[in-house]
């Protein structure tokens, strides 16, 4: 398909499509015509004819002003949303499952793409390759906000701008951001493509994976938080059989993304899945209360689609959801339950760590609980048994007194 247009055809193109083929309502289908024609407004200031993917590119940046995407309002982030359905229609001729905010364009761009490529050749699993790039997308995007398009203009500042960019409490991200940044400079570094060798300025975390607890909710709390979900709406049974999955089976939100049909056996109430993260294969039982869920979100839930996996967004186009729409529907539910959460987290992990919270307190063997959650060693699931405090508790040793004596000795006032 060609990638420019008039602006007229173009966008006449992409409404017809989004009215007809994905069935949007008439709401939305205006709302993304009223945003498109400010892109027109900035094609006629530039004296531009052809609408095409790069101009609507251009058009995003003017918006950013050197901000990253979480610092839009709620208004640009709609502005934003509209203007990247037409340039993915303008690119393909369809709504593709895409990322979110993928960046990857420009020279810059180029070279990330080579250091994936590289990447891809070391049998890395899927999970961490799509961190890499996820990592490579923020950092290209905060650099075209910033006006820096050339490898040779990246400097030390540039990278601490970056970093210091990023949630000061995500310490996760930070320190695999910061792996991967030394990672793609060593990159263009030894193939000659810079002749300064800006791995030596990315700054080191002392990041340690297993120092926090693992957060964890009591049973009351994950009772009240699926009691809270109205089950009379097509989301609620959705986010319904998502949230009993993740807390009666402790599925990754990664595998409740990708369950697919065929993974439940209902003849024999068992669901079979290869993990994602590990490609470890489990069977789990399926009990009545998750297939039942399941159940009602199918037959009075689930859009009428062909897709072969269950969940599915609940307004079009219709494609699966992702992980990422797992773990938010999960943090959002428990707000909404009004739990109070404190400094705990809050995503579909949190289900996970509860359920072995039930299974420790259930006096289950470290081997059961590791073939529960699908972990392919023990030691994996030993950084879980930190959750059992009443149980570690019982392992204390009772400090005996210290004799007075001790005290008085040499004269008495520790030996001053």
């Amino acid at each position: 398909m060609q990638h420019q247009f008039e602006y007229h055809d173009g966008t006449t193109r992409a409404l017809n499509y989004l009215k007809n083929t994905l069935t949007y309502n008439k709401n939305t289908v205006r709302r993304y015509e009223r945003h498109w024609l400010l892109v027109k407004q900035h094609m006629e200031c530039y004296n531009q004819e052809w609408i095409s993917p790069d101009v609507c590119r251009d058009f995003l940046l003017t918006i950013y002003k050197g901000r990253l995407y979480k610092e839009l309002s709620q208004p640009e982030k709609a502005l934003n949303r509209s203007v990247c359905v037409l340039s993915q229609f303008l690119q393909h001729g369809t709504l593709q499952r895409e990322r979110s905010n993928s960046y990857l364009d420009g020279p810059i761009g180029a070279l990330m793409k080579d250091f994936l490529a590289l990447k891809s050749t070391r049998r890395l699993k899927p999970l961490t390759m799509e961190k890499i790039e996820s990592h490579m997308n923020k950092f290209n995007l905060w650099l075209s906000v910033n006006n820096i398009f050339n490898i040779c203009e990246i400097e030390p500042k540039h990278i601490y701008g970056f970093i210091k960019s990023l949630p000061p409490n995500k310490k996760a991200l930070i320190h695999d951001t910061l792996l991967d940044l030394k990672g793609f400079f060593r990159f263009v570094y030894e193939n000659d493509i810079i002749q300064t060798d800006l791995a030596a300025s990315v700054p080191k975390d002392n990041y340690d994976h297993h120092a926090k607890i693992p957060s964890y909710y009591t049973e009351d709390e994950i009772q009240r938080l699926l009691n809270s979900i109205d089950r009379g709406t097509a989301v609620g049974k959705r986010d319904y059989a998502i949230l009993i999955i993740a807390a009666h089976l402790g599925l990754r939100a990664s595998d409740i993304a990708r369950l697919k049909f065929e993974n439940l056996q209902w003849e024999k109430s068992t669901l079979i899945i290869q993990q994602y993260k590990t490609g470890k294969e489990i069977l789990l039982p399926l009990i009545p209360v998750v297939g039942n869920a399941i159940l009602d979100y199918i037959q009075y839930g689930r859009p009428k689609c062909d897709e072969q996996y269950i969940f599915i967004q609940s307004k079009a186009p219709f494609v699966p959801v992702r992980p990422i729409t797992i773990s938010t529907c999960v943090g959002r539910r428990f707000i909404n339950a009004g739990i109070n959460i404190g400094q705990r987290r809050h995503g579909a992990h949190a289900l996970r760590h509860s359920l072995v919270k039930e299974l420790l307190k259930n006096r289950q063997t470290l081997p059961v609980i590791t073939e529960v959650l699908g972990h392919q060693k023990t030691q994996s699931t030993k950084h879980y048994i930190r959750i059992d405090t009443e149980s570690l508790s019982q392992c204390a040793l009772e400090v005996p007194m210290v004799d007075p004596l001790f005290y008085a000795q040499k004269g008495g006032i520790l030996f001053l």
